[in-house]
């Protein structure tokens, strides 16, 4: 580790990173340019710093939320002045109301060329203040700045993208953006030999992180419930909600995201996605007294339309940050609280939960049954692919799903038997399309549980084709799985009495096959029609140990709809 002395910029961005490291801010998500030439020069000269190199923004930034969600620490976003900056604004609308911590360091021409309009240059200056992202421009750095007060600035905003939001440091660097030496004070620089030597950041901060179980909350344990568990941070410790719901004899309804999905099923009395009608009827007729809800929003809207429907139920809702607003908007009660320690407390107030239960989640089996077998005897569509994948996943393993069609298959599985720790990660924040081929190379870098599995549509992939550029060979193994159905089909499975004439602008068809273009990246490719041989492509990957595999699904829209209709014929 190297401090920098010879300018002002140097010094200044050899603080910064050096501060940022001691904060646990490890993984830098690096673009190119000239202005931000001194903050490179600090990552390259500070040993801790794990340097990753991409061409596009965009990319990047996605590649840092993936890496955040699979810490849980934050990411660093590192560009040159202009558009570049701008780039960002997907994944940090994501990263925002997702509660991923992202730290952005923007580098800047100073202000006198800004106002002269000098070539790329922009107002760079709080371009996420519609985000309410936090922000701080620095001063440009002379020797009349503070270093201890930048540093103590600098802890401060960290303690604040800690909690679950990016945060944008704008950085204007005047020339020279090299190593040219332009003799700085021996007292400044002996000042900042002190502050870079020292092991621990500036600042320290001691919050009480472990709450306090409330009379209020318990009480709504003494009534007729439904436990709902929506998505969670994918490095949750699992362990305490394990044992709540195992617990608890009430009916329970797990998200696809919540990340424990797949460690429960039907026999443990877990009940069905409410985007199924049957399982949506009966809690219209057979209301809960209360709902207590753990976590974020669910994939299926049609249980956040219960909720609106139904606001007579007390709803408690456990959440480790309100401000995201991803909450049951009509909860009677919020506790802001990580939800693994919520339910460890929990568990230690209540040895035996009260038997309030009169719901037979078993009365499901039977329907559940009939659906199981219509998918197992379909044509190659969305429900057979995510029942094929979710039963063959080898545990531990993280699976990354993309939105649309994918999320919505995923999360309607039902099945009879528990299916070990697969991590499932997604976007539901704004629920974009874009960027999950970055996210997961990001995730990827970050995580060692187990091998990857990203799963996503044709127009999501042709949206992140870039990405592929990112990927490394000698990592822990990663599938890409591409659904090709030519086209959003999605648009094909939801309800529009007229409209037809404008859903090819919507599903933008298409008749690309993408074959040659992976291959162009030098990846293993294979191509399925039908289960046999997406059954053996998953069997191929389970033997790599590194590496990637991109396998892509030949899907027939029409009788991918097909499915889904025959579907909503059964009946309990």
């Amino acid at each position: 580790m190297k401090l920098l002395v010879e300018n002002h910029n140097r010094l200044t961005s050899s603080l910064l990173v050096s501060e940022l490291v001691k904060l646990g801010a490890t993984n830098y998500y690096v673009s190119p340019g000239m202005r931000n030439a001194p903050l490179l020069s600090a990552l390259k000269n500070n040993s801790k710093a794990k340097i990753y190199l991409g061409i596009d923004e965009r990319a990047q930034a996605y590649r840092a939320m993936g890496s955040s969600k699979a810490s849980g620490r934050p990411s660093v976003l590192v560009c040159t002045s202009g558009t570049a900056l701008l780039n960002y604004s997907p994944a940090i609308a994501e990263a925002k109301k997702s509660g991923s911590s992202i730290i952005i360091l923007s580098a800047d021409r100073p202000d006198e060329l800004v106002w002269s309009n000098a070539n790329q240059t922009m107002e760079q200056n709080d371009v996420f203040k519609h985000l309410n992202i936090p922000f701080w421009k620095l001063p440009t750095t002379d020797e009349n700045f503070p270093l201890k007060d930048f540093l103590h600035r600098v802890d401060r905003m960290i303690e604040t993208c800690k909690t679950g939001t990016p945060i944008h440091f704008n950085i204007p660097f005047r020339e020279p953006l090299d190593g040219t030496d332009t003799s700085l004070p021996s007292k400044r620089i002996e000042e900042a030999k002190q502050l870079f030597a020292s092991e621990k950041p500036l600042t320290s901060f001691v919050k009480n992180l472990v709450p306090t179980i409330s009379e209020s909350e318990i009480k709504f344990f003494n009534k007729r419930g439904l436990l709902v568990v929506g998505e969670l941070s994918p490095n949750t410790n699992k362990m305490p909600l394990n044992q709540l719901i195992q617990k608890m004899n009430w009916p329970v309804l797990l998200d696809v995201l919540s990340g424990h999905k797949y460690s429960f099923s039907m026999k443990d009395g877990i009940i069905p996605s409410f985007d199924h009608p049957e399982i949506l009827d009966y809690f219209k007729n057979n209301k809960p007294e209360v709902i207590i809800h753990i976590g974020g929003r669910l994939t299926s809207k049609h249980y956040h339309q219960y909720l609106n429907d139904n606001q007579d139920i007390d709803v408690l809702h456990i959440t480790p940050k309100v401000e995201n607003n991803l909450s049951p908007h009509n909860a009677n009660l919020v506790r802001e609280a990580s939800p693994d320690l919520w339910a460890e407390q929990l568990l230690t107030k209540i040895e035996k939960f009260p038997n309030n239960n009169d719901v037979d989640t078993k009365r499901w089996n039977d329907f559940v049954e009939k659906k199981r077998t219509l998918i197992e005897n379909s044509k190659f569509c969305y429900p057979l692919i995510s029942k094929t994948l979710v039963e063959s996943l080898t545990s531990p393993c993280d699976l990354y799903l993309g939105n649309s069609t994918v999320i919505r298959s995923f999360d309607s599985f039902a099945g009879f038997e528990s299916l070990g720790d697969i991590r499932t990660i997604g976007h539901r924040g704004v629920s974009g399309i874009e960027g999950f081929i970055a996210a997961v190379q990001g995730h990827r870098e970050s995580s060692d549980h187990g091998p990857a599995v990203l799963v996503l549509g044709d127009i999501s992939f042709l949206h992140d084709l870039n990405s592929l550029a990112l990927l490394n060979e000698n990592e822990r193994p990663l599938m890409i799985i591409v659904v090709n159905n030519f086209g959003g089909g999605i648009f094909s499975l939801l309800p529009m009495e007229k409209g037809d004439e404008i859903l090819p602008m919507m599903s933008t068809p298409h008749e690309i096959v993408f074959e040659n273009v992976i291959k162009s990246f030098h990846l293993e490719y294979e191509k399925c029609t039908d289960n046999s041989q997406f059954k053996s492509a998953i069997e191929s990957f389970k033997t790599k140990t590194t590496g990637v595999k991109v396998v892509e699904l030949i899907i027939d829209n029409n009788s991918n709809t097909e499915v889904y209709k025959k579907l909503k014929t059964v009946r309990l």
